[in-house]
């Protein structure tokens, strides 16, 4: 027999998500623990892969830290030479082609429900808002309005204030800002999942629910398409002639 077991919990106290996220990493804190997942908050339960001499009271109590109740609902060997599920070598459940937000929410809700996934980006992780539109734009709004403000006081009494001079160090800040979002909402979220793996490529589709990346193919279970969109103006009817709108 394997020397290691797999306990299967009843978790009370989830409510959401961010509770599965919390078990399980609470479980994979433990000295021991080989895996560690929640297949689904709603149902209550998890799962952990351990190693041998670890206590049923030390996850109990890791839990426990964590602000949720567990019970051990089974404890059963495994069987010798069975090794936890490793994404990085296996078929994957569910594939999905971009590394924006859409694609992550897809990716951890799989991940959560026992998926093994694999996020393909041939770009950079994080998508639009945190790199290009959301997170950087309103930064720099913000800039310009402590600026803006620093120069029309509009309190009479007030001398005009002369606005920031060193503007290459607000896009640092800017720079630094979304690279630090980037790292910890996206990188670190898709690390804390063992059965979450990013595939850097160019991903096509073959056909039956073939994908080819950087020439390997992949026949995964699902697949889903969040590569983003960008807006389309339609033609304009002037004179007799369409008129395509310039991009």
């Amino acid at each position: 027999m394997d020397e290691r077991t797999r306990f299967t919990f009843r978790i009370e106290g989830m409510t959401c998500d961010g509770c599965a996220r919390h078990v399980t990493e609470a479980l994979k804190s433990v000295a021991g623990v080989e895996e560690a997942t929640v297949s689904n908050w709603q149902l209550g339960k998890a799962q952990a892969i351990v190693g041998p001499n670890v206590a049923d009271q030390t996850l109990i109590d890791a839990v426990a830290r964590a602000g949720y109740h567990a019970v051990v609902l089974e404890r059963k060997p495994l069987q010798k030479g069975r090794r936890a599920p490793n994404v990085k070598g296996a078929g994957f459940d569910l594939f999905i082609i971009g590394g924006g937000s859409a694609a992550f929410s897809a990716a951890i809700k799989g991940a959560e429900l026992g998926a093994k996934v694999a996020i393909v980006e041939k770009g950079t992780i994080g998508g639009t808002c945190v790199n290009i539109g959301c997170v950087p734009s309103k930064t720099l709004i913000r800039a310009a309005e402590v600026c803006y403000r620093s120069a029309y006081p509009n309190f009479e009494g007030l001398a005009a204030c002369p606005p920031p001079s060193d503007w290459t160090r607000v896009i640092q800040q800017k720079d630094e800002l979304v690279a630090s979002l980037r790292e910890g909402k996206y990188v670190h979220v898709a690390e804390s999942y063992p059965n979450i793996a990013i595939l850097k490529g160019s991903a096509q589709l073959a056909g039956k629910r073939q994908v080819s990346v950087n020439g390997k193919s992949y026949n995964p279970g699902k697949i889903v398409i969040a590569t983003g969109s960008h807006s389309w103006t339609p033609p304009i009817w002037k004179r007799g002639i369409w008129i395509a709108p310039m991009r």
